[in-house]
């Protein structure tokens, strides 16, 4: 019953993460872990898959694609461990990629109902938090080796949101969304 309830809620938050990111206007999300697994789904080194919650691309500037995590938390409970574990993914998957097709700048969001690790905000999506996560979780790393280089890039491809559900109050309506997004994609193609 509890696992039900939090699958629920989760999949609540990736739902209300997914039509905010729409919302902006400068994302299309259409895919989530929940109806389209196979593309929010990255191997790492090992080949081993890492399904993130929401997948899609950037419509301004076109070209690029994300990735994000989504945590809708009341409170940090376990945040900090698995935003580690996030961190790793996404190191892993980096490299994964890049040895087998050309960079297309992916991008990795973070985005949770609660704050953790506040004191150090600034430094969560730093090359030095990205290594300090490899070496908590090396079993994530699926073979790949910890390079400065490679930090740097993924550090640099962070995203990091907290959303509120009242975040809901501030999106536009959704007939107002609908003419936005066609004249995005029209001007992105």
């Amino acid at each position: 019953m509890v696992a039900e309830a939090e699958h629920v809620k989760g999949k609540e938050g990736v739902e209300f993460a997914r039509r905010w990111l729409n919302y902006t206007t400068r994302l299309d999300a259409p895919w989530t872990v929940y109806d389209n697994a196979q593309f929010t789904t990255l191997l790492r080194p090992d080949r081993t898959p890492h399904r993130f919650d929401l997948a899609g691309r950037f419509l301004d500037p076109p070209g690029r694609d994300f990735y994000a995590e989504v945590k809708k938390y009341e409170k940090q409970l376990d945040l900090k461990k698995k935003y580690e574990e996030f961190l790793v993914n996404c190191y892993a998957v980096t490299v994964h990629m890049l040895d087998t097709q050309p960079d297309r700048n992916t991008q990795f969001f973070w985005i949770s109902w609660s704050p953790h690790s506040a004191t150090r905000w600034e430094e969560l999506s730093s090359p030095v938090e990205v290594r300090a996560a490899c070496g908590n979780h090396p079993s994530i790393l699926g073979g790949a080796k910890v390079a400065d280089d490679m930090l740097q890039l993924v550090a640099s491809r962070l995203w990091l949101l907290i959303l509120s559900d009242k975040h809901s109050e501030l999106m536009m309506r959704p007939e107002y969304f609908a003419h936005v997004k066609a004249q995005a994609v029209r001007d992105a193609t």
